[in-house]
């Protein structure tokens, strides 16, 4: 086996890849290696949609981003959805998809269909939490490694290989959960952007590349 040395190629936007000199990329003027690339080139992305797989529906890919933007464990492997006051509109759609997920996961006298625990965190806002053992067990099943924690550090296989429906219920629910609409005023015109906050980049740049199957081109900012 021959070894060569890697680099690490970041982008204006945050993409990152991980290449020889000899990876070519497209660019402005054409293929180029890496080694062959010279300070000012631009890459081009897809401007269109990519390929997708088969599995998953949108409600599925929903409670899962929900969970992993803004979802909960405990040592039991139970797993539960926050869903704040503002959302509580939100409470049947996200019951209903629940109840239809652990439909897979067997039924025992100590995992009920659905726990709903209430708190109240501060005295002005109240949360509900949807989920339970058995929702812990279908979240764990879309893992890599079958454990809930991997699932908020990186974008698991079985989102890379889902359905179109699967992987746009994951963005929605992760903006769901940690999402938030901008309304910028500039000179020339308003500006209106759709934002994800995460403390994991490497999951915000998975994000990217999931959006980016859907030609669309995003950025990834360093904010406190």
């Amino acid at each position: 086996q021959q070894q060569a040395p890697v680099f690490l190629v970041t982008t204006d936007h945050g993409h990152q890849l991980t290449v020889t000199d000899q990876h070519e990329f497209p660019t402005t003027r054409g293929r180029l290696r890496l080694k062959d690339m010279r300070t000012g080139d631009r890459i081009l992305l897809p401007s269109g949609e990519g390929a997708f797989g088969t599995g998953g529906t949108q409600e599925e890919g929903f409670l899962l981003g929900s969970f992993v933007g803004d979802g909960t464990m405990d040592p039991s492997g139970s797993a539960f959805i926050d869903v704040w006051e503002a959302d509580f509109g939100d409470l049947d759609y996200i019951k209903d998809a629940v109840r239809e997920a652990v439909a897979t996961i067997p039924t025992h006298r100590e995992y009920p269909e659905l726990d709903w625990l209430k708190q109240t965190p501060t005295a002005n806002s109240e949360k509900k939490r949807i989920g339970g053992v058995r929702f812990g067990k279908w979240v764990a099943s879309l893992s890599d490694d079958g454990s809930l924690y991997g699932l908020k550090e990186r974008v698991p296989r079985a989102v890379w290989n889902g359905s179109r429906e699967f992987i746009a219920g994951y963005i929605r629910g992760l903006l769901h959960a940690d999402g938030s609409v901008m309304m910028s005023g500039h000179k020339k015109s308003t500006t209106l952007s759709t934002r994800l906050s995460s403390v994991k980049p490497a999951l915000l740049r998975d994000v990217q590349m999931l959006l980016g199957m859907f030609g669309i081109v995003s950025r990834v900012y360093s904010r406190k």
